[in-house]
């Protein structure tokens, strides 16, 4: 029987549609569209690109009884779901390269509740990473955008705006944990901008309403889910109350860009690496040889290392650090080789 043309053309242009999603590129290993996203990223040649609109939202509900939507909050993302959660215990590497399209000019905003954790209470509602606990607003870490302080982790300084046109390297290291075993380091192009040891790296260190943390609520995550991609906050539905416009925060009409590449989540990290784990072994050798018994020189900072260290000589007032940790070490190290030589 012969297909009328119209028919005809119909299965060959559904033909074509099947050979191109077959041909897509699959997002990186481990990670999924998100189903909150009104447009997803795209992954082409290992780079993910995200885009938002302004104003440009999904209506799906959040299916958890409230009712709620990002279009009802004003919230505007594009982000890849993860397909598995960390659990405490487990020690990861989150790392990726990074770029912003510069043409951003969307400032962030005085913040009243950031005063205290910024030093000049300039926030963003715009987040480009999370890592979120299980619970109703658990989040407990953000990698924030804004154009005018570039991009930060929570307050402190990652990426600054004349480097947004660039490929970046992020990498944060942590232990989860819900006691003193947590660590996490956090590097931006090689250079450490947040080290905290003996923590419990399931509460966030900047807990207020703008972070999606409730201060004073202690929540205990358990599992950890890590979302990448750009997420700007609206106002919720009591946006008239605080007399905006909309629920909407305003961005520039073409949106905003970002891209990453290299993403990948990687078990057994560790804090220590080669050259630290040589300095605590100097350390401990030097601490035996001064009497001070330490145990084997294994290279490993557990307890009894970290006490010997900061109690086996008297120092003058500022000399020796008064905690023992990744970013002491050397100066440690260095007291002793300096006022208490080895014999």
């Amino acid at each position: 029987m012969r297909l009328a043309f119209p028919a005809f053309v119909l299965i060959a242009f559904l033909t074509l549609m099947d050979a191109s999603h077959a041909l897509a590129e699959p997002h990186p290993a481990g990670f999924s569209n998100h189903k909150f996203n009104p447009a997803n990223p795209v992954t082409e040649n290992g780079v993910t690109t995200f885009h938002i609109d302004n104003h440009g939202c999904s209506d799906t509900k959040y299916g958890d009884g409230r009712g709620e939507s990002d279009c009802y909050n004003g919230n505007v993302r594009s982000v890849l779901a993860p397909s598995r959660q960390e659990k405490l215990g487990e020690s990861v590497e989150y790392s990726f390269d990074l770029w912003v399209d510069p043409s951003i000019d969307y400032p962030g905003y005085i913040n009243s509740h950031a005063h205290g954790f910024i030093p000049d209470g300039r926030d963003t509602r715009l987040r480009i990473a999370s890592w979120e606990g299980q619970h109703l607003h658990n989040f407990l870490y953000m990698l924030k955008l804004d154009a005018f302080h570039g991009v930060r982790f929570l307050s402190k300084p990652c990426f600054p705006v004349d480097k947004l046109g660039e490929w970046n390297r992020f990498s944060m290291k942590v232990n989860w944990a819900s006691d003193k075993k947590g660590w996490i380091k956090v590097s931006c192009n090689d250079k450490v901008v947040w080290l905290q040891e003996g923590i419990a790296t399931n509460q966030a260190p900047e807990c207020y309403v703008t972070n999606q943390c409730e201060p004073g609520k202690k929540k205990n995550a358990t599992r950890i889910n890590f979302i990448p991609g750009p997420v700007l906050m609206g106002f919720g539905y009591e946006w008239k109350k605080h007399r905006k416009p909309s629920q909407f925060t305003e961005i520039q009409k073409d949106g905003i860009t970002l891209k990453m590449r290299n993403l990948k989540v990687t078990k057994g990290a560790r804090l220590y690496d080669d050259a630290d784990i040589e300095q605590v072994k100097a350390l401990q050798a030097h601490l035996n040889a001064l009497g001070c018994d330490v145990g084997s020189v294994d290279g490993a900072a557990g307890p009894k290392t970290r006490k010997v260290a900061l109690e086996c000589r008297e120092f003058e007032d500022g000399v020796l650090p008064e905690t023992f940790d990744l970013a002491t070490l050397p100066m440690i190290l260095a007291a002793y080789r300096e006022h208490y030589p080895a014999q």
